[in-house]
């Protein structure tokens, strides 16, 4: 089996059994396989893990299947380890087996159980890993943990520790003192836990946090309906401005359909858009092209022969990229390729470039399309479909991260028919700046 783990096509036809057998096939990993010599993939163990309690149909089912596989029975006892009482009772020579690899397995039954809304690091199995979550919050404080293992440790002691805990270990990895990687990994890892006070400490945070980290997380507070809610609590509070929102979070709130929310959306933000794209069209084109260019209809609208023609400056425009464009779209070696490459729009005229800017929704390609995933855990994610497989779909988000998803957790997927690029863009970019930013996007 070990083998197999390294194999893609082997892999994938053990992870595509009946869940039946696949729940039989970890238990047997489990008891009998994770044997000193023998080298695995740890991201095979980690799926075949979660996709091992995530066929469960209910909370219930879900925490049988997990005691299936950790039983006295499957972890055979010969003595009690050198652990101690509270250690897990284990053949001895097993144990150091899983230190390296029975963590993924831990992170994979964290990941099979998250969707039913239950945590690995509050089940009657946790007491059996204290030893295991001591060890790696003593090497988690000793600042020696290597930078490439930190997000791998967080998630393990995620999945260890209660969530009350595990927040109080990351709150400080939030603070703008700390490195970028230590705040995004933090991050992500604090919107993964179930608590319900998640929600309280990421908008706590939000005033402290620089642009970048602010976008992921005000992504995080837009998955879950309760969290907006106590986003939408703190704007009421005038905690937070709605000026700190973005264009796109402002776009994803107009997009919300739970009808208490929607109406406080609407209330403190709006809805993110414009109600007449064509009016707003004209408005800039007639700004920047003067009243001596454009269509008829255009010219007889401006004051006779009275309005100037608006000239762009490119090393302005390059600053509104970085604004406005560069979280989405790449160009000259920078940004994030989440739409398309703006150097395939060099050839554009002016008022194609205005046109699709401002009304994104005019044509839309089936690349670029918007999609809404709704999950049986209750989050909301939505992005661009990236890439799909026979198991899961990945989703990529405006901010230029990914969200995937197990196709056995998605309760309804849907595309509205719209880009992800949002409407109302002039309410972030004056025509004067929309004129730098296409001779920008044109220069050589």
């Amino acid at each position: 089996m070990s083998k197999a783990s390294h194999d893609p096509w082997l892999g994938a036809a053990v992870l595509s059994m009946d869940p039946g057998n696949l729940l039989e096939v970890c238990r047997r990993v489990i008891k009998s396989d994770l044997v000193e010599g023998q080298d695995w993939n740890p991201d095979f163990l980690r799926r075949l893990a979660s996709m091992a309690l995530a066929a469960s149909k209910t909370k219930e089912e879900a925490a049988e299947r997990m005691s299936f596989l950790l039983s006295p029975e499957v972890f055979k006892i010969v003595k009690p380890s050198p652990l101690g009482d509270k250690g897990l009772y284990v053949q001895e020579h097993k144990w150091s087996v899983w230190t390296r690899y029975g963590e993924h397995i831990i992170l994979g039954m964290q990941d099979g159980l998250r969707p039913k809304g239950l945590h690995f690091g509050q089940t009657s199995h946790q007491g059996h890993f204290e030893y295991m979550a001591q060890n790696r919050l003593r090497m988690f404080h000793s600042g020696a943990l290597p930078k490439n293992q930190l997000a791998h440790e967080l998630q393990l002691l995620a999945a260890l520790l209660p969530a009350d805990k595990m927040m109080e270990l990351l709150k400080p990895m939030l603070s703008p003192q700390r490195e970028l990687l230590e705040q995004e990994t933090a991050l992500k890892v604090l919107a993964s836990l179930m608590s319900e006070k998640v929600g309280d400490w990421i908008v706590e945070a939000l005033p402290v946090l620089t642009p970048v980290v602010r976008e992921q997380a005000v992504t995080a507070l837009l998955s879950r309906t309760d969290r907006i809610a106590k986003l939408l609590d703190a704007i009421e509070a005038k905690k937070i401005t709605p000026a700190q929102l973005s264009v796109a979070a402002k776009a994803t709130l107009g997009r919300q359909k739970t009808p208490a929310l929607a109406e406080r959306i609407a209330k403190l933000i709006g809805d993110g858009s414009s109600a007449n794209r064509k009016a707003v069209i004209e408005t800039y084109l007639t700004a920047m092209q003067g009243s001596d260019a454009g269509t008829p209809a255009r010219k007889e609208s401006v004051v006779a022969g009275k309005s100037a023609r608006i000239t762009g400056d490119a090393t302005r425009g390059a600053k509104v990229y970085e604004m406005a464009c560069m979280v989405c779209h790449k160009f000259a070696d920078k940004g994030n390729e989440v739409g398309p490459h703006l150097a395939t729009i060099k050839a554009w005229t002016a008022e194609q470039l205005v046109t699709n800017i401002l009304d994104p929704n005019r044509e839309v390609s089936p690349n670029f399309s918007l999609y809404l995933v709704e999950t049986n855990d209750g989050r909301t994610l939505s992005g661009l479909i990236a890439s799909e497989t026979a198991g899961n779909l990945t989703l990529k988000r405006a901010d230029g991260g990914t969200d995937t998803v197990l196709r056995s957790e998605i309760k309804s997927l849907a595309s509205p028919g719209i880009s992800l690029m949002p409407e109302g863009l002039e309410a972030a970019i004056t025509p004067q700046q929309m004129a730098d930013l296409i001779a920008y996007l044109k220069a050589e």
